[in-house]
């Protein structure tokens, strides 16, 4: 059709335009580069403690600008790989839940990541799962899978935006594996909360996790 061959040849006149454009401005970058280390050579050759003065201050520069971006992506917050929304269907434990996604008509256990509760059998373990029943049974959750998360497990939060997993710490019903419910933690062992008033000697450092087995619930 005649409007095909049209488009196609606009099109490509409009792409040698802007190769030619894109071509004009390399080059006129290039010669200022050029130019640029042409002074620096000759000023080196004429006052060699002023050019090694500016090169040291545009590494001080340099650095100082990577330094403060490093600072500030380190105490970012890391972002999910996976978010979703899912019907809270019950509590399993208090470290897991039943849940339905929307897109898929099968119920699923999720794990409640980053933190570690009592076994069902043991003290506070059917308080934490009581807890958490009440919690999100019935309600619509939102869930937020994180790097180094499997596939079943994730951080949960309620319809108001409240984070599971922190109220879980903070109730003193769960120990906060993952560093960001540290705060929720201590408040809760202040307070001899939950956990703190019947397991108040465990520590659950990596050298240490396989002693507490027979009464913690794993994740």
């Amino acid at each position: 059709m005649p409007w095909i061959f049209a488009i196609l040849t606009f099109l490509s006149m409009v792409s040698k335009q802007l190769a030619s454009v894109l071509a004009s401005i390399f080059q006129l970058i290039l010669m200022l580069v050029l130019q640029v280390i042409d002074f620096l050579i000759e000023l080196s050759k004429k006052n060699k403690p002023l050019i090694i003065g500016i090169l040291l201050g545009a590494f001080a520069v340099t650095f100082i600008v990577w330094l403060v971006h490093h600072i500030k992506n380190h105490h970012q917050l890391p972002k999910p790989v996976a978010v979703y929304e899912a019907t809270a269907i019950r509590a399993v434990d208090g470290g897991s839940i039943e849940i339905k996604k929307k897109w898929y008509n099968r119920k699923q256990v999720l794990i409640l990541s980053g933190i570690r509760v009592p076994k069902l059998d043991r003290p506070i373990g059917q308080q934490a799962k009581d807890f958490l029943h009440e919690l999100i049974a019935g309600t619509t959750v939102r869930i937020e899978r994180y790097r180094g998360d499997i596939l079943n497990a994730g951080v949960v939060y309620t319809s108001q935006g409240d984070c599971v997993q922190a109220a879980l710490v903070r109730h003193g019903f769960a120990w906060a594996i993952a560093d960001k419910w540290k705060k929720e933690e201590t408040e809760a062992k202040k307070r001899k909360l939950g956990i703190w008033s019947v397991y108040a000697d465990i520590d659950l450092t990596e050298d240490e996790k396989n002693q507490w087995d027979e009464f913690i619930s794993a994740p």
